[in-house]
């Protein structure tokens, strides 16, 4: 799929950009001519993790894009009604909204596997932090962005995980992404017919700031061990015995970790096929995306990490690569 500049003269926004998934969404979609608002709280770089909202807007340019960088935090209404305020007033259009905006259970970022807790041994803004800024944050900003979304008969895309369908790193993590999944679902069957498609997407295994801190070596090596049945089954070959026990390598992890480019890729690709509400209420994981729109990760590869996830009785049915 060749995406240059097949987006020109759209708008679009993505909400948490100042690194991993949402950084990589907001490139992409700038690099295929969109021009893109882009959120998050951290304006300059120096803070507790790597990545802006002026190093995004600098990685956009360098791109030959234009991003527009908005200090936003999505747990507070009123920032998010005046960053729409703002669009309206600067663009007068939004084509495309990509909720990714995401607050980990655990304030320091570390997932609840890699702290060893259980989720009665948390304080209960652990449930909070990911309800709020992900679940309900992703509703509070398609509500605000439906004015303009029936103007251009838009797209939403709602960033969720293959942790909506089997235990990832935290019960609050998994409630959140599933309900976002059903969000999707229900609010495509509410706008059918003003012409607004919504979409799910499961990202793989990306290669964020974050990664690193998320998951146990056992879980590293499971995961590895799963992706390796399917790649067997795939090629008619038998499957490799159980799972050693030994702790997975940077190169294995490397195999089956994609780049947070690659999933912009399949939001592009999205936002540009004219027959995207065929789509509309269903989920995808970024590896069939890529599959049906013939793209790859930056180097050539179609990472698959969650692949062995899928099951064709799964509702809401999720694309198979």
């Amino acid at each position: 799929m060749d995406n240059k500049r097949i987006l020109s003269g759209r708008v679009a926004l993505v909400t948490g950009g100042t690194r991993g998934i949402g950084k990589g969404i907001s490139v992409e979609l700038a690099r295929a001519g969109a021009t893109v608002y882009v959120t998050g709280r951290t304006t300059r770089s120096g803070g507790s993790w790597p990545g802006s909202l002026d190093e995004t807007v600098g990685e956009i340019e360098a791109a030959g894009g234009r991003g527009i960088g908005v200090a936003c935090d999505h747990g507070d209404d009123l920032q998010v009604q005046e960053l729409f305020e703002r669009i309206n007033g600067e663009s007068g259009s939004l084509d495309v909204l990509v909720n990714n905006a995401y607050a980990p259970a655990i304030a320091s970022g570390r997932s609840q596997e890699a702290e060893g807790a259980k989720f009665w041994e948390l304080p209960i803004d652990a449930w909070d932090r990911p309800i709020n800024v992900g679940l309900r944050s992703h509703y509070v900003s398609i509500v605000m962005a439906i004015p303009l979304l029936l103007q251009s008969k838009g797209l939403i895309v709602n960033i969720s995980s293959a942790g909506a369908y089997a235990y990832f790193n935290s019960v609050a993590y998994g409630v959140g992404k599933a309900g976002i999944d059903r969000m999707t679902r229900d609010m495509a069957l509410e706008l059918d017919d003003r012409g607004i498609s919504i979409v799910s997407i499961w990202p793989g295994l990306v290669g964020t700031e974050r990664v690193s801190t998320n998951f146990s070596p056992s879980f590293a090596s499971a995961l590895i061990h799963n992706t390796r049945v399917v790649a067997s089954r795939r090629a008619g070959a038998a499957p490799p015995d159980a799972i050693s026990g030994e702790a997975a390598t940077e190169a294995d992890l490397h195999a089956i970790t994609e780049t947070p480019l690659y999933v912009g890729k399949a939001a592009v690709a999205l936002a540009a096929d004219p027959d995207v509400m065929t789509k509309t209420g269903r989920v995808f994981s970024v590896v069939g995306l890529a599959h049906e729109y013939e793209f790859t990760d930056v180097d050539g590869r179609r990472p698959d990490a969650f692949g062995f996830l899928v099951n064709p009785d799964a509702w809401p049915p999720l694309a198979k690569p």
